[in-house]
């Protein structure tokens, strides 16, 4: 039989494959409970509330620093004030940061020239300009001068520097700022399956549903026709 890679419960019965937990907010398939229960916290954190709620959107989490923390992306509130200035900033390491323009603090030398900075995102901006020409990304974040080629993967990379981390382990409670890094936890230390693999590179899924967008995001590849027996037979067989 032909089977069209897809999201729903349906789809993965009609491979063949042990259909035991579905989301009943997507309709996502998945092998066992605790990876059900993964996907719910990560895709649909409104649904599994942590202990400490935020008090203007749906964000939820059991730490309750990290619930402060993204408040302040609601409220603008930037408690830790330069006294020199009167500039405020979030968070305080980022107010020590700033206090290196005052003092004359430049630790962060350039490899290429003598210049030197006080801190890590205006030497990678002097780097963009001066040495790197073309070649340099095109979006560097100006906390810590990390440079990306896409927007996205900026602002993804913002949410570390705001010190919110959304996604939390259904087995140990451990939270990550981003959902890669809670995959990783899940595969090493609670011995998570992947059992689905890519046709066309070696990464491997828990579902058929991130399967098929990451085949669709990474390889250009909208529909995915997979043949689940030696003797594939159409519909009209």
């Amino acid at each position: 039989m032909l089977l069209i890679l897809g999201e729903s419960q349906d789809d993965v019965a009609a491979a063949g494959l042990p259909v035991v937990f579905a989301c009943k907010q997507c309709d996502d398939c998945y092998f066992t409970q605790e990876l059900l229960d993964s996907h719910i916290q990560t895709q649909h954190p409104e649904k599994r509330p942590g202990k400490f709620e935020c008090r203007f959107c749906q964000y939820s989490s059991n730490n309750r620093m990290h619930v402060v923390m993204h408040e302040r992306t609601h409220t603008g509130e930037r408690p830790h004030v330069c006294k020199l200035c009167r500039k405020g900033f979030m968070r305080r390491e980022h107010l020590a940061t700033h206090l290196r323009i005052h003092n004359g603090e430049r630790p962060h030398a350039c490899p290429e020239c003598d210049q030197r900075f006080s801190d890590q995102a205006n030497l990678s901006q002097h780097r963009r300009n001066i040495h790197l020409g073309p070649n340099a990304p095109a979006h560097v974040c100006r906390v810590c001068g990390r440079g990306f080629k896409r927007m996205p993967d900026l602002r993804t990379h913002m949410v570390v520097h705001a010190g919110v981390k959304p996604y939390s382990c259904a087995t140990c409670d451990r939270q990550f700022a981003h959902a890669t890094n809670l995959r990783k936890h899940r595969k090493r230390v609670h011995k998570t399956e992947y059992p689905l693999p890519c046709r066309h590179c070696r990464s491997r899924f828990a579902t058929m549903c991130t399967l098929k967008r990451h085949v669709e995001l990474m390889h250009g590849i909208k529909r995915v026709v997979q043949n689940t027996s030696s003797s594939a037979s159409t519909d009209e067989d």
